[in-house]
């Protein structure tokens, strides 16, 4: 198998002994083609070994690079008006563009979809050409994520994983940057066969289970404390490209005392690319039991989120009379102050009223009104993403003021809280560091000379990254050795282990017959082979770092490849921070995420460019929301996981103030005649404080120590009121467990 150029001679062979296949094979992974070029100087007939076929060892290492057929342009969305244009035609949302058509833009923007392949987003003043392999950019510029290839003059842009921005400059030249991934120029790249739909590359919200512990502390009027713990469990319902999610919310909680309780709920958050803002709202039911009744609250809120501001609102209704339960609304403003690597810390303020059967403004002045105001501040710790922890600090007149705090544990279904198909599971990059060894070359290759192949760009620019003085090819110790092979392909560079590699000789089917020398540097512009020349010995060179040095054509991550007219790769230079910054602000802002969207987060977290607002149009933020309930995030007062929305105690008059009152009290004023009387909505006393004979509209208080506080403000010579359970029947007259008598200071007078 040969043939023969002028001053050389080609030989291919597939690594395995047998025939060639023939095109029809896969192009990728597929069989490894060993070729050599002879080449024939005038004055000595010289075998020089130009170029070794090479491929990626596995998925895990470099991906195939690959050219997706183009045969439509779907329009998804369109941005900043209705400027867009299918040949002279307004475009409309879901329309689609077929093969010849020319889309364009003027002040709009376009999100598209190349045939389900991969995402575009053509920019402001844009054009584009749909063709049966590849688009044309003909004016503008265009970001793509996915497997889309494009055409620059005469050549294929091909791609490993990538999203890149193209631009046609003004002089016709073309600029492309890579934001993820690699891509490839060439003329001879293999078509792409049958993947999974770009839109499933998204990240994906995983159910998780979580457990919560933690407590809080009376600090006034009272003491003691209150241990709160129990499980919960999220799971999405249905999400779609990482910008919508509905989800379902349960609880379980319980103090481990007398009172516990559980909610459930449904929410949906959605993700407004033209603002960068995150929205979600929720709606369920939540029951507590507390002593001598259940409480039933139907639960809402809503939240809204831009650069990491927090804005909501929740609240809960009681459905029905328990004495105990409570109604309450709170507003929520959480400050981001910082953050551990994605995800931000939070300082919340909540400020809250609670309605129901709680003391108005003052514990010794009769209320008009049955709500109470309280506040709540916290700050949010997020430690691991399966971990976080919250310390709180609150006050009001059913709890007194409090300071807390616990933490969350959620155990992911899958062992993650989202899984992205964009980042490298742990084994791939496990098998990327056992195939990165490559085993020494024994004997030296010749060094290029002025032949075809060697005279390439590609060539040349390998001959400078890894030669150094170079001797003469007639005494060069390889050439002699070559010089002495019935083949080049016996020489024992083509016997190298990486030649051996099963994935790499599947190349070779792909390519029988020989191939000239300029076609073999094509080859390895296009990244379906590699030239290599008198490189020095490979040991412990990583395969992919070996792989980059020896391919002119590839343009890699963080890179600026600039193209002539006719998709000449002109030259490779890294972008800069600046650059880099300014490229996602101008093609990524006001568009939805991309499935490669947290790849490129990360890329900017290694250039410490990584802020506030990259989080937001990235949709960073959205994610890491999504899998967290909006009850959650919008820091909701209470909940069966923390502070319960009941009271278990009430303040019960004494027998000696029900005495003193029943004798003092004048017309209109409350009269004990005797009888149980109790602090809370109804008539006022001779002194004017609240009291009632109702046991159902007594005041409710969490802390026991309210009633003390009473007596204190009070300013009697003995207690006028004592704590009692809620529960209680105690006969009227007697003391309860908490009243050991009065305190001191007390003065004369009753309620």
């Amino acid at each position: 198998m040969g043939s023969s150029t002028k001053g050389s001679r080609t030989h291919c062979s597939s690594a395995k002994s047998r025939a060639a296949t023939g095109p029809a094979q896969r192009p990728f992974p597929g069989n490894f083609l060993r070729c050599s070029v002879v080449f024939q100087p005038r004055s000595s007939r010289l075998l020089l070994l130009a170029a070794i076929g090479s491929a990626t060892l596995s998925s895990a290492t470099v991906s195939p690079v690959f050219a997706a057929p183009l045969t439509s342009a779907r329009v998804l969305r369109i941005v900043d008006g209705n400027q867009v244009f299918i040949d002279a035609n307004q475009a409309r949302i879901n329309q689609t563009a077929g093969q010849g058509s020319l889309l364009s833009t003027r002040q709009s923007r376009a999100e598209l979809l190349f045939n389900t392949r991969a995402i575009g987003l053509l920019g402001r003043s844009s054009a584009i050409r749909i063709g049966a392999r590849c688009f044309r950019l003909d004016s503008g510029v265009v970001v793509v994520n996915g497997s889309q290839q494009a055409c620059l003059g005469s050549r294929i842009l091909g791609v490993r994983g990538t999203t890149y921005v193209l631009a046609r400059e003004s002089d016709a030249t073309y600029t492309l940057s890579v934001l993820a991934g690699e891509s490839v120029i060439g003329q001879d790249l293999p078509e792409l066969p049958q993947e999974a739909d770009i839109l499933s590359r998204y990240p994906r919200i995983q159910p998780s289970l979580g457990v919560q512990a933690g407590g809080f502390g009376r600090v006034f009027p009272g003491g003691g404390a209150s241990f709160n713990g129990g499980l919960q469990y999220f799971a999405p319902l249905s999400q779609s490209s990482a910008r919508r999610v509905l989800y379902s919310y349960s609880s379980l909680g319980s103090s481990f005392q007398n009172l516990w309780g559980a909610s459930t709920e449904i929410g949906y958050r959605w993700f407004t690319p033209a603002n960068r803002s995150t929205s979600g709202a929720y709606i369920g039911y939540a029951g507590y039991s507390s002593p001598g009744c259940f409480s039933h609250l139907l639960n809402a809120g809503l939240q809204w989120e831009r650069s990491r501001w927090r804005l909501g609102a929740s609240g809960g209704i009681r459905l029905n009379d328990c004495p105990a339960g409570l109604h309450y609304g709170a507003l929520n403003l959480s400050i981001p102050v910082g953050r551990v690597k994605e995800q931000p810390i939070y300082v919340s303020i909540s400020p809250y009223v609670l309605a129901g059967n709680v003391v108005g403004s003052s514990l010794l002045t009769s209320s008009s009104t049955s709500a109470f105001p309280g506040i709540r501040t916290s700050l949010e710790l997020p430690i691991r993403p399966h971990l976080s922890l919250r310390g709180h600090a609150g006050a009001d007149t059913v709890y007194g003021v409090t300071v807390g705090g616990y933490f969350t544990y959620r155990i992911p279904a899958t062992g993650q809280i989202y899984t992205d198909p964009n980042s490298p599971a742990p084994a791939a990059a496990a098998a990327v560091s056992s195939a990165a060894t490559v085993t020494p070359v024994a004997t030296p290759i010749a060094t290029p000379i002025a032949t075809p192949i060697a005279e390439h760009t590609g060539a040349q620019q390998i001959v400078a990254q890894h030669t150094g003085a170079q001797p003469s090819a007639a005494q060069h110790t390889g050439a002699q050795q070559i010089g002495t092979q019935p083949s080049a392909a016996q020489h024992p560079v083509a016997q190298h282990p990486v030649a051996q590699h099963p994935v790499a000789q599947q190349i070779g089917s792909q390519h029988p017959g020989a191939r000239p020398a300029s076609e073999l540097a094509q080859l390895a512009l296009a990244g379906t082979a590699f030239v290599v020349a008198d490189l020095p010995s490979p040991l412990g060179i990583d395969a992919r770092d070996q792989a980059q040095r020896l391919q002119p054509g590839v343009i890699g991550e963080g890179q600026r490849g600039r193209f002539s007219a006719d998709g000449e790769l002109l030259a490779v230079e890294p972008i800069s921070n600046s650059e880099f910054l300014q490229l996602l602000r101008t093609n990524l802002n006001g568009h939805n995420p991309l499935p490669e969207s947290r790849r490129i987060a990360r890329a900017a977290q290694g250039r410490g460019l990584f802020n506030n607002e990259l989080a937001g149009f990235l949709g960073i933020d959205f994610l890491h929301n999504a899998t967290l309930a909006v009850s959650t995030t919008v820091d909701t007062p209470f909940s069966p996981l923390t502070q319960m929305p009941v009271g278990s105690y009430i303040c019960a008059a004494t027998s000696q103030a029900r005495q003193i009152g029943a004798q003092l009290a004048g017309p209109g004023q409350f009269n004990y005649s005797g009888g149980p009387a109790y602090f809370g909505t109804g008539s006022q006393t001779y002194q004017g404080y609240p009291a009632t004979s109702n046991r159902a509209q007594a005041y409710v208080f969490s802390d026991p120590g309210v009633c003390r506080e009473l007596n204190r403000l009070a300013n009697q010579g003995y207690d006028v009121v004592q704590a009692e359970p809620i529960s209680s029947r105690r006969p009227p007259g007697t003391q309860s467990a908490d009243q050991s008598g009065p305190l001191p200071g007390s003065l004369s007078g009753s309620l």
